[in-house]
């Protein structure tokens, strides 16, 4: 039970606080934390996931902008934040370019898988909603590159997929580029069966 669970957060300060919205908390628990992370003038870390977190709970209009010294990963998760409003408000072009801000915020936090997570679903979105084919086979490449070696096969899989797909859509009929795309779908076939 997550409101059982949020009880049992151990602390008094801010991040116990914030512990225990995440956990179990309703809207009267958000705007108390909301309104005591302004008062104290707490850290920027706590105040973008406490402002992020309530825009995923509904209880916010809109991300916050993220802060210039915001740990990366900090300030990826609200870049993501942001790309999601503007996606859901029918901006793809704001979506994906906040996809890419959070993605360098990613990589330049030592964060290779969260950054090639990102690039991915800014690969599909350039492929479904941005009609870039050339554009969603770039960010898979990219994807793939960042995407450790010891990361899960699905991901991988789902990346040689994806630029699979936007070949395809490249290739028309030129051989080249199909043969392309067949190579994709083995190695991601490859890379199911090894897993």
């Amino acid at each position: 039970d997550a409101a059982a669970a949020a009880l049992q957060a151990p602390g008094d300060d801010l991040v116990a606080d914030y512990d225990r919205a995440v956990l179990g908390g309703g809207p009267a628990e958000w705007e108390r934390l909301a309104a005591a992370v302004a008062d104290d003038g707490a850290s920027p870390v706590l105040s973008a996931l406490g402002a992020t977190a309530r825009v995923s709970r509904g209880l916010a209009a809109a991300p916050p902008e993220p802060a210039a010294d915001l740990p990366g990963e900090v300030a990826a998760l609200v870049w993501s934040a942001r790309a999601a409003a503007a996606l859901e408000a029918g901006d793809v072009a704001g979506a994906l370019s906040h996809l890419a801000e959070s993605a360098r915020a990613a990589a330049g936090a030592g964060s290779p898988l969260l950054a090639a997570s990102l690039l991915g679903t800014r690969c599909d979105l350039l492929r479904t909603a941005a009609d870039d084919p050339a554009g969603a086979a770039a960010e898979a490449d990219a994807a793939l590159a960042l995407l450790p070696q010891n990361a899960g096969a699905e991901r991988r899989v789902e990346l040689l997929v994806a630029r699979a797909l936007a070949r395809r859509e490249l290739a028309g009929s030129g051989r080249e580029t199909l043969l392309a795309v067949v190579s994709d779908l083995q190695a991601a076939l490859q890379t199911y069966r090894e897993a």
